[in-house]
């Protein structure tokens, strides 16, 4: 018995040290959001908000299989990822909440009551804070990331979704029912400008990676905007009511868009159509992997997720993952859930914890099990 005892105990101290590794780690590597330096696929994971059955699933982009589903509330909406990779943050929009999931135990860590239909939530760069899109309210709450308190709202009329720039100081709003964006300076907590002429009901918005241009999906298509003149670059009717995803270098769009069943593909420079993928069913969400090599789309009518190639703009991978997936976001990998992930080189690619072989990486996992 007292040899049990103390393999339990050791157990215990092992799991305390990893633990405490994971959190100092996290520390010192909160800058990868604003500035991805991914070497590989394996090093990132894909979640997923099942809008169906009020779960978020995890996919490992190396096998593209499920690792994880955890319960959060009715219907997710769209996501964040802290910057370090270890918490995911759904608005649960029937459940008026915000779930903060830990992405170690892959558990439900705390529950944020915010307020009638939570539609959207956003991280900042340094992960100190969240902004919650809270629709039924039309404002913004920003709150502290760690305490989980109201630190200020931000009253708009009318709420879509949005999208952070680049060097975190801005945050673009669409306004559903405005035909226009609306602009808060991060600093203040303010809506300093409204961006007019978007188009027909403007919904999900991304931002160059320089932060030269918006792009925002509206009911006449993908409208192209430049954010310091407020002008309308161009509109892309071939694209509408979808979610545009950049490449990391700018050049590409991925866009799902509706009654197509395709994922369309745009030159940047040209701002013209230059693919269409065929992936059997109209897209939700997509985004784009940190190397650029990668493009995951939610099909929600089908309960699946693809992996595009974007060197072939072919499908890969299809995964099944829950009952309605929709959102979709990118974090990077903190912690090996497998002992394949291991291996081959993979004991080097963790955010959060440094192994120094592969031997001790697969110890973690052992200790986690």
């Amino acid at each position: 018995m007292g040899g049990h005892m103390a393999r339990a105990a050791n157990k215990k101290s092992l799991r305390l040290l990893f633990s405490v590794l994971g959190i100092l780690a996290g520390i010192v590597s909160q800058a990868w959001w604003a500035s991805p330096t991914f070497a590989a696929t394996s090093d990132y994971n894909v979640y997923v908000a099942n809008q169906g059955n009020g779960t978020l699933s995890t996919i490992d982009s190396t096998a593209n299989t499920v690792t994880g589903t955890v319960p959060v509330g009715q219907s997710p909406y769209q996501i964040a990822v802290s910057p370090d990779g270890l918490r995911v943050y759904t608005p649960n929009y029937l459940s008026g909440t915000v779930s903060v999931v830990d992405t170690i135990t892959n558990s439900v860590i705390a529950t944020i009551p915010v307020g009638p239909n939570p539609n959207a939530v956003f991280s900042d760069l340094t992960g100190s804070r969240i902004y919650v899109d809270v629709n039924g309210e039309a404002v913004i709450k920003v709150i502290n990331a760690q305490t989980y308190v109201v630190e200020a709202q931000i009253p708009v009329s009318t709420v879509g979704t949005g999208h952070m720039s680049p060097d975190g100081s801005k945050l673009y709003i669409s306004n559903q029912y405005g035909d226009s964006i609306f602009v808060i300076d991060t600093s203040t907590n303010m809506v300093t400008d409204t961006i007019p002429g978007i188009g027909p009901q403007p919904g999900q918005i991304t931002v160059s990676p320089d932060g030269s241009r918006i792009y925002v999906s509206t009911q006449a298509g993908l409208t192209v905007v430049d954010p310091i003149t407020h002008a309308v670059i161009a509109t892309i009717p071939e694209i509408t009511n979808g979610t545009p995803a950049i490449t990391p270098d700018g050049s590409r769009i991925y866009a799902t868009t509706t009654g197509t069943g395709a994922v369309k593909v745009l030159n940047t420079q040209t701002n013209t159509v230059i693919d269409s993928i065929n992936i059997g069913s109209d897209g939700l969400h997509a985004v784009v992997s940190p190397d650029g090599s990668r493009v995951y789309v939610s099909i929600e009518t089908l309960g699946m997720v693809d992996a595009i190639d974007t060197s072939s703009d072919s499908v890969i991978a299809t995964i099944a993952v829950g009952g309605g997936p929709g959102s979709l976001a990118i974090g990077a990998m903190s912690h090996p859930i497998t002992k394949d992930q291991c291996k081959d080189g993979g004991w080097m690619h963790f955010s959060n914890l440094t192994f120094k072989n592969q031997g001790e990486c697969i110890l973690f996992v052992n200790l986690q099990s």
